[in-house]
C-alpha cells in the first residue's frame, strides 16, 4: 500500500511543480521607438533698425518617444493603505456611503484626488497664470448652425494658431 501512493505521489508532485513554473508572472519590456511629428508656433520679438517686430514661425521636428512600461511608471507613486475592520465594508460609492466605516475607507481611497501639496498648488497657479499673460488673441465663439459647423470652425481656428478659444453659447452644455 505504501509503495502505491509513492508512485500517485511523484508524478503528481511533478505535475505540480510544471504547474507553479507555468504559472509565473512574464516580464516585457518594451524596446520600441515611435518617431513622431511635432509642430510648435514661435511668436518672438525681434528689434530691427531700432524698431520691434514681431515674428512668428512655424517650426515642425521629429521627436523620438520610448514608450515607458506602465508598471515601471506607476512604481513610484503606489501608495499602500494598510487597515482593517471588524465589520464588512458597506459600500466605497461616495455618493452614499453613510456610515463611518464606509466613509473612513472613502476618504482613504480618494485622499489624492482631493487633497494637495501647497507648493504643488503654487507651481501649478503660477504656471496658468503665465500661460494666460502669453495668450494675445482669444476668439469667442458661438454654437454654429450646427455641430459639424462648429467643429469645422474650431479646427480652421486652430490651425490658424489662435491660442485661446472661448465659447459663448447659452444654448450649449460646454461641460461635455
Amino acid at each position: 500500500m505504501f509503495k502505491v501512493s509513492r508512485r500517485i505521489l511523484l508524478p503528481a508532485a511533478l505535475l505540480a511543480l510544471l504547474l507553479l513554473a507555468a504559472c509565473q508572472a512574464q516580464t516585457v519590456e518594451v524596446t520600441r521607438v515611435v518617431s513622431e511629428e511635432v509642430t510648435r508656433v514661435v511668436t518672438e520679438t525681434v528689434l530691427e533698425e531700432g524698431q520691434p517686430i514681431e515674428v512668428t514661425r512655424i517650426i515642425t521636428e521629429q521627436v523620438e518617444v520610448t514608450p515607458v512600461a506602465a508598471e515601471e511608471e506607476m512604481a513610484d507613486d503606489l501608495i499602500t493603505y494598510d487597515s482593517y475592520s471588524t465589520t464588512d465594508i458597506p459600500t466605497l460609492d461616495p455618493q452614499i456611503g453613510e456610515d463611518a466605516v464606509s466613509i473612513n475607507y472613502i476618504e482613504n481611497l480618494f485622499v489624492q484626488l482631493t487633497n494637495y501639496e501647497l507648493e504643488t498648488a503654487a507651481t501649478c497657479t503660477d504656471w496658468a497664470e503665465r500661460q494666460l499673460r502669453a495668450v494675445q488673441l482669444c476668439v469667442l465663439i458661438d454654437g454654429g448652425t450646427s455641430e459639424a459647423d462648429f467643429v469645422h470652425r474650431v479646427g480652421s481656428l486652430i490651425q490658424a494658431g489662435v491660442p485661446m478659444l472661448q465659447l459663448r453659447a447659452k444654448q450649449l452644455d460646454d461641460r461635455t
